[in-house]
């Protein structure tokens, strides 16, 4: 091969490697992902915790995690001419049960670090004032949950005095879910509720910028694969579990058995939210709260940032995989000229050559470097897409020669 056809290869592998990280950028930063990413990632993730032994450390008494699944109550709703109706019922959390929780916690408040209250709060109940009062009580360590229309991005703000934080756990086409760190609405892109509780507990302001959201002048994707810190498994009741997961009425009950209650709230981040609503994850189904807090944990953890050091290596890796793919691709146009001898060592050579692999390969390097897994098919289809259209390109070229 001479000089000039090398030189030309690597142009357009240059080239390539461009655009195969601006689509990666692209996939990695919208709300879409597909089932290729979980067999890429549960493989991954089996390779870095069970055979390297790299595993998550968060210290099991960091968390606390409140239950309301099962303190429900049903509030009239209207129907479709407007109109309440003893029959038109809406199943909500209970808040009366809510006030007595916050009401004990309000003593120890000075203790807890924050508490995210993953609860909506959008509808009047007859307690509202109640524990209106107490959320004052709160300092700014208080988040709950609100959330925006999806067809106006209208904010639907909680009836109670509290900071929020926006939630949403739809995801497009049922695609296995990404967290929103910045959410669209019609005052342009809001904080989630994970966000806002990470700039508070580290005094971080979190901004938008484009496809990304800048915290503590890092970048890091607007919507996140988050890390599975704390696994589905960890809260499983009635089982030994890592982290302490209680209802309501349990708090209550371990307050007859421990004189010292402080040691409940004292230094935990406090999760409250219904652990029997559950998303698709890349992990599998996960409740809402445990998502929110995972999504929390990856923001403060810092190790889903988007660094000069990934894109330098995705764009080599992208590069170099381009130009093996263009050798083998000017290869198959000469395997006529060469010996059989030639050719099966060509075809080895292939194997070991097969972009696919390598982007296997650079996925991998990913993963276990920056915490990112790219989208291996997206790529695959792309690399398709562009030697359909260079065949293509070289014909018309060489039709416009025999033309001339």
């Amino acid at each position: 091969m001479n000089l000039v056809l090398k030189k030309t290869l690597l142009k357009k592998a240059f080239v390539s490697g461009i655009i195969s990280l601006v689509i990666t950028i692209i996939w990695m930063s919208s709300p879409l992902t597909i089932g290729d990413e979980l067999l890429v990632l549960k493989w991954l993730s089996l390779v870095k915790k069970d055979l390297l032994g790299i595993e998550n450390n968060i210290e099991k008494n960091d968390f606390l995690f409140i239950d309301v699944s099962k303190n429900k109550t049903t509030i009239p709703t209207s129907n479709w001419f407007s109109d309440s109706s003893r029959f038109d019922n809406e199943v909500v959390v209970d808040r009366a049960d809510l006030a007595k929780l916050f009401k004990l916690m309000l003593k120890y408040n000075k203790d807890i670090p924050i508490l995210m209250c993953n609860v909506l709060f959008e509808k009047k109940q007859e307690q509202d004032s109640a524990l209106n009062g107490l959320f004052k009580g709160f300092k700014k360590n208080l988040f709950v949950a609100a959330r925006s229309e999806k067809k106006n991005g209208k904010i639907i703000e909680p009836i109670l005095s509290a900071n929020y934080g926006l939630t949403n756990y739809e995801s497009p086409n049922d695609m296995l879910f990404k967290y929103p760190i910045m959410v669209s609405t019609e005052k342009g892109k809001i904080p989630s509720l994970a966000a806002k509780s990470y700039g508070y507990i580290d005094k971080v302001e979190i901004k938008s910028f484009l496809r990304f959201a800048i915290a503590d002048n890092r970048l890091i994707f607007s919507n996140m694969v988050f890390d599975n810190y704390i696994e589905q498994s960890d809260l499983k009741v009635g089982e030994e579990k890592s982290f302490t997961t209680m209802s309501i009425g349990e708090v209550f009950e371990s307050l007859e058995f421990s004189s010292d209650t402080a040691t409940l709230f004292k230094n935990r981040i406090i999760v409250i939210g219904d652990f029997e609503k559950k998303v698709k994850t890349v992990y599998g189904d996960m409740s809402y709260p445990l998502v929110t807090a995972n999504a929390f944990l990856s923001l403060r953890e810092g190790r889903n940032s988007v660094t000069f050091w990934w894109l330098i290596t995705m764009v080599i890796g992208y590069i170099i995989i381009s130009y093996q793919l263009f050798l083998v691709e000017h290869a198959e146009g000469e395997k006529e000229e060469l010996t059989l001898k030639k050719q099966i060592r060509m075809y080895l050579q292939e194997i070991l050559k097969d972009y696919k692999f390598h982007l296997v390969l650079l996925t991998s390097l990913s993963f276990f470097l920056f915490n990112f897994s790219i989208n291996i098919l997206i790529i695959i289809v792309w690399f398709k897409i562009m030697k359909i259209g260079l065949k293509f390109f070289e014909r018309w070229k060489s039709a416009i020669r025999i033309t001339n």
